[in-house]
């Protein structure tokens, strides 16, 4: 059976503007649609290292997020990476869709040993006495959860393992709020299955990666798109060339 690939190359973030957001989409779907996955970067955060919230701008992104999935008509789990600028996106999430969120530090962050400095990362109990109810209990997070290692194959490998687990856990939609590396990791691990190859794509705060997946677990390609945020809120971080005055702060 022949698979169609498409060979997506972003010379230019003004192409992402022209295109009102939407970075790429594709028609690779089958009729048949029984659950939805999308994975997701976290709303715009400081410069700096740590392990820091959002600023003003990324609280607003997260919002609109979570208004575009419920108008999607999102049903499922929300899992989260346990840094505090992800936990945070995902609650704002789960506050619109009346959901929980389950932390896995299966899809966190990026480590290279010598080159990122060490994130101690708060506690199952410290993140529960900040957002409450909205963390679901059932799912206890054990610490330390940083990876001492966590680039390349290895990441790739947990965020697999995470959306595998996820999979196997029941029905319904599934949405990952992780990192930009999280949002490649999953890039590189269900583009093949879709027949797709994407290659030198910009991973924008809250933007969204969507697959669909059918009841033999092959994958469907349905869109890479922010385009719920207007351009003056469509960030890369600090590198971002727009920036929340809360960032300054």
């Amino acid at each position: 059976m022949l698979r169609r690939k498409f060979i997506v190359v972003f010379l230019f973030f003004a192409a992402f503007f022209a295109s009102e957001g939407v970075l790429f989409s594709a028609s690779t779907q089958e009729p048949e649609q029984l659950r939805r996955v999308y994975f997701v970067r976290h709303g715009q955060r400081p410069g700096g290292g740590g392990d820091p919230a959002l600023v003003d701008l990324g609280i607003e992104q997260a919002r609109l997020l979570g208004m575009r999935l419920k108008a999607d008509g999102f049903s499922g789990r929300i899992y989260a990476s346990p840094y505090l600028r992800t936990v945070q996106t995902a609650c704002e999430v789960a506050k619109i869709i009346d959901g929980k969120i389950i932390l896995t530090p299966l899809i966190q962050e990026r480590r290279t040993p010598g080159k990122s400095a060490p994130v101690k990362g708060q506690t199952f109990e410290e993140l529960c006495g900040s957002f409450g109810d909205l963390i679901d209990k059932n799912y206890p997070l054990k610490s330390p959860w940083v990876y001492s290692e966590n680039t390349g194959q290895i990441l790739i490998n947990h965020v697999k393992e995470a959306l595998d687990n996820a999979l196997k856990s029941g029905d319904g939609d599934l949405l990952f709020v992780g990192h930009e590396a999280t949002v490649k990791a999953a890039i590189e691990i269900l583009s093949n299955s879709s027949g797709l190859e994407m290659k030198d794509v910009p991973i924008y705060n809250c933007m969204m990666l969507c697959f669909t997946v059918n009841k033999d677990g092959k994958f469907f390609f349905t869109g890479l798109t922010a385009d719920f945020l207007k351009p003056a809120q469509t960030t890369d971080n600090f590198k971002g060339v727009y920036a929340s005055p809360a960032a300054a702060k």
